[in-house]
């Protein structure tokens, strides 16, 4: 079992957490949980390498001004 946990991960690319890899598991017929798999990856020190990069998801520099009613406003309520 304990042999299990480290091939599968290195399969995976070091990509696979406990979920996935709770999936993969049961497939050679080991019943285990997530709780005992995500214990056995942290007792071999198994770590995600995360493969999805950071995608900034508005622009700050905008090529237009605040409107000067909603500018007013802020500054009259103190927001």
């Amino acid at each position: 079992m304990l042999a299990h946990v480290p091939e599968q991960h290195r399969l995976s690319l070091q990509s696979y957490g406990r979920s996935r890899m709770t999936e993969e598991l049961h497939e050679p017929r080991l019943q285990l949980g997530q709780r005992r798999v995500g214990g056995l990856m942290s007792e071999d020190g198994i770590t995600i390498i995360r493969t999805r990069t950071y995608n900034a998801t508005t622009d700050s520099n905008l090529a237009f001004n605040i409107a000067p009613k909603l500018l007013y406003l802020a500054v009259t309520l103190d927001l």
